[in-house]
């Protein structure tokens, strides 16, 4: 496949988020966080506000180590919803990321998909997107931001935030500085954020929700030469925790390398999950010593859209919000929903109400948390109630369909890539498909037992 085939816009015009504008309604934004979300909710602020101040821990210099995302070692996809909320939000983006490595992939022809239902037969499915490392993604992102002239970087920890009449009064750095006089203050810093128990001080108790889970990820960084001459170009194989806790997903991405990742249901922490793989082909005489590893994987939301008030000044995004089982991928495209709300407020309101934000950030919440709830329920062992058995082997059948049903698999691709609602699988010609696909496969097994002990009585008894 070409990459030039990718039909993008080849400019970047930040310009755009001006046009609407009639006057700055922020003074001072103050944006906690250099991750993914904060140099977004900046480039989304810029036009709102006369000073942006983006406060990162790690030192951002273009030569230096990323550091700060510990995630960022690991396999990463931005679902097909989320890079057309990327390439919306900043034209031409997707075209500079291929010009720097990355890599356009049609999830129907160039991946293996597999399962406990075997391999998805390759077909043009017409979902596209890139594929690259989060590294890239982010220092692309972050040099936008820091391109805009209103955008300053201050590199330090935040110890703390003091709040007084529902505001955010102060911000103590590590470096003795203080900042009072934030008008708007975005927290972006993710897992480091923990203001659950700070917020409830001041707001009351916040519910919050949890799915568990003991799946540790585990990444090499692999060098393997691109050719987009050959159809597979990445491999997706979904775990089976009833029979084999161990799946993986290998992609290509820039400077010629591979991500490949591991996920292990059964939560081992040594490098065995990789030794179970290698006789993969592209893992063949590889060094598969000292993965990377990523654990402490399960789901929490904090619900801080149900409290009965809110921080006048005070924004929670992405990670800080939710942390979600990444095995679909779907916390970037989250986060990039909530930016384009930030800002779709920005353009509506004189100033934002960050109660009515913050609320609308839990319902962006919904469909990924039912893909997370999904992926308990599939990979849930017994003993179980009954109910959920029987959710558990739909689902299982569902994705064991993908490999033999063309149709089911792209039903479930473009569910899972979020463009089509996940309403579509519960469709009741798509639960038809499934059921007579199952039903086709357990006939043809009871055939070939009938037709292998047929085959037994004509043999000679040689007693």
């Amino acid at each position: 496949m070409s990459n030039a085939s990718i039909m993008i816009p080849s400019t970047t015009n930040l310009s755009i988020w001006g046009d609407k504008m009639a006057g700055m309604k922020y003074r001072h934004v103050v944006i906690l966080g250099g991750g993914f979300a904060g140099p977004l909710m900046a480039i989304a602020a810029s036009p709102h506000a006369k000073k942006i101040t983006l406060i990162e821990r790690y030192s951002r210099a273009p030569n230096e180590e990323w550091l700060g995302t510990p995630q960022s070692d690991h396999g990463h996809y931005l679902t097909k919803k989320g890079q057309d909320l990327l390439e919306k939000m900043l034209p031409g983006i997707l075209q500079e990321l291929l010009g720097k490595g990355a890599r356009l992939i049609d999830w129907g022809r160039n991946t293996s998909w597999s399962n406990h239902g075997g391999v998805t037969p390759l077909y043009d499915s017409g979902v596209r997107s890139l594929l690259f490392g989060r590294k890239l993604l982010d220092r692309t992102i972050f040099k936008k931001a820091t391109e805009l002239s209103n955008v300053s970087i201050m590199t330090a920890t935040v110890e703390k935030l003091e709040f007084k009449n529902s505001r955010v009064e102060s911000i103590r750095l590590n470096q003795g500085q203080v900042i009072t006089n934030a008008d708007l203050v975005i927290d972006t810093r993710g897992r480091m954020a923990k203001m659950k128990d700070k917020l409830e001080q001041v707001l009351g108790p916040i519910p919050e929700r949890t799915i568990k889970n003991n799946i540790t990820y585990h990444t090499l960084l692999l060098d393997h030469p691109y050719n987009p001459a050959v159809d597979v170009q990445q491999f997706f194989c979904q775990p089976d925790i009833l029979n084999n806790g161990i799946g993986h997903f290998a992609s290509p991405i820039e400077g010629n390398k591979i991500a490949f990742t591991v996920s292990d249901y059964y939560g081992d922490s040594s490098s065995r999950p990789f030794e179970t793989l290698k006789n993969h082909p592209w893992l063949r005489g590889k060094d598969l010593t000292n993965p990377k590893i990523f654990r402490n994987l399960s789901s929490v939301h904090t619900q801080y859209g149900s409290s009965q008030s809110w921080i006048a000044n005070y924004l929670l995004v992405g990670d800080a919000v939710c942390r979600l089982n990444p095995v679909f991928a779907h916390g970037m495209t989250v986060t990039l929903e909530m930016v384009m709300a930030f800002r779709q407020e920005l353009l509506k309101r004189n100033r934002i109400s960050t109660y009515r934000l913050q609320r609308q950030f839990d319902r962006l919440i919904r469909a990924p948390w039912f893909f997370v709830q999904m992926d308990s329920i599939r990979t849930r062992q017994n003993p179980a109630p009954a109910g959920i058995r029987a959710l558990r082997d739909l689902i299982r059948a569902m994705f064991f369909t993908t490999s033999s049903d063309r149709n089911v698999h792209l039903v479930a691709l473009r569910v899972i890539q979020r463009t089509t609602s996940p309403l579509a699988l519960l469709s009741p010609l798509f639960l038809m498909r499934i059921l007579v696909n199952l039903a086709a496969h357990r006939w043809a097994l009871a055939l070939s037992a009938f037709y292998e002990a047929c085959a037994k009585m004509k043999q000679p008894n040689h007693h």
